[in-house]
């Protein structure tokens, strides 16, 4: 790890590693608080190294990446985007992620307004 520079993401869903094997007594779950030092203490870094703007990107960066690659590995081919929308809500409850809510939708548009509540950042 953070031996190779380079210009262009190279995260494979295969990096996760098999959690049954690796884990076979602790499984898959862990405390929100070690999460969050976990992603305090990081961004604090990559600003300390950095600068603020900096560690936006690379969270920015980081969250469109995991996104892409929750997308191809957890979710299923949507019908449509309401179809896509109840598998997102149903996927983060299911990890423990956050309750995603629809607040506003105009699908003609495609225009959403979303929420998650309960996240891992929620106070």
């Amino acid at each position: 790890m953070f031996q190779e520079e380079r210009e262009r993401f190279k995260f494979d869903w295969s990096h996760l590693g098999d959690i049954e094997v690796g884990r076979p007594n602790l499984g898959p779950q862990t405390s929100v608080a070690i999460y969050r030092l976990m992603q305090f203490t990081l961004r604090d870094a990559i600003i300390r190294h950095s600068s603020p703007e900096t560690a936006r990107r690379i969270v920015f960066d980081a969250g469109y990446t995991s996104g892409k690659a929750i997308y191809e590995n957890l979710i299923d081919e949507p019908n449509d985007v309401l179809d896509l929308i109840s598998q997102v809500r149903k996927l983060l409850k299911e990890l423990n992620v956050g309750i995603l809510s629809v607040e506003e939708s105009d699908v003609e548009n495609m225009n959403f307004t979303l929420t998650v509540s309960e996240d891992l950042d929620c106070w």
